[in-house]
């Protein structure tokens, strides 16, 4: 009998409307006190207003929203011989997603020219679908980052 630990990793569930794991993995990021029913209606009316203004379907411009914001790399720091260096380090697809979904919420939290959250995360969705706003100025920082330090890359 082995005794090596299996790794069991969970299936990520669809989501009622749109029937995609990205907008159910945004609506469980961004629930607060168990109140789903409340956030799904926030995340579903934006991207409905999102559709309506590009003239695309749902899923798919929500798809483009997220291939523009996520990263491909990250930067870690690593302490090699009393100096810190940053070292660029390519991430898997799952991560990478998970960090543009924090980045646009975090960004649509921080907005303060509107008022309701819905409306808050249908301007950064649009923002990051024409690839400006800050969560698309967090992703080029970090490939920034990871352009100049590309000389530690060696260190893994």
């Amino acid at each position: 009998m082995s005794r090596r630990k299996i790794d069991i990793t969970k299936k990520n569930a669809f989501d009622q409307h749109f029937d995609n794991t990205i907008i159910n993995k945004i609506i469980n990021y961004m629930m607060k006190n168990g109140k789903k029913y409340k956030t799904q209606k926030i995340v579903y009316t934006s991207i409905e207003n999102l559709s309506k203004k590009t003239g695309m379907k749902h899923v798919k411009i929500f798809e483009e929203v997220i291939c523009n914001i996520k990263p491909l790399v990250e930067i870690k720091t690593k302490r090699i011989g009393g100096a810190t260096y940053q070292v660029p380090v390519k991430i898997k697809s799952s991560r990478s997603v998970s960090f543009a979904l924090k980045w646009i919420i975090n960004a649509a939290k921080k907005r303060l020219d509107v008022r309701r959250m819905e409306n808050k995360l249908y301007l950064e969705l649009l923002d990051a679908f024409l690839k400006r706003g800050y969560a698309f100025r967090k992703k080029e920082e970090i490939c920034k980052i990871a352009e100049v330090n590309k000389v530690f890359s060696h260190y893994k």
